[in-house]
């Protein structure tokens, strides 16, 4: 898979979801000068769980990192901040119900010196 994103992205964008599985993202790539990296997911319609991956470095394999719900239809949205650069990493969403997501959206970005 080619890296989609380095630095800053919007690695997942969908506009309906048509069955509640899990829905993976385009891979992203910290900067080198980053210190930390951000998660940001938005849902309409239909909350679900976010999930972050970072990918080893040996294996290539990706490991979860972090699973948080998502509420559907705030207008603050759920934003995950690790303190450590994930590296190579992807995120994915699962709707807790399927045909009734209008909008997921999920970015991440590296954290700065």
């Amino acid at each position: 898979m080619a890296i989609a994103h380095v630095g800053s992205g919007t690695v997942l964008h969908e506009t309906s979801l048509p069955d509640a599985v899990e829905k993976k993202s385009t891979e992203f790539a910290d900067s080198r000068a980053s210190r930390g990296t951000v998660v940001t997911c938005v849902a309409v319609g239909s909350g679900g769980t976010l999930k972050v991956y970072k990918k080893m470095k040996g294996s290539g394999n990706y490991v979860e990192i972090s699973s948080d719900a998502v509420t559907a239809g705030l207008t603050t949205p759920l934003v995950v901040d690790f303190a450590f650069p994930v590296g190579l990493g992807q995120a994915s969403f699962t709707p807790t119900t399927y045909g009734d997501v209008t909008l997921i959206e999920i970015e991440m970005r590296s954290k700065g010196k």
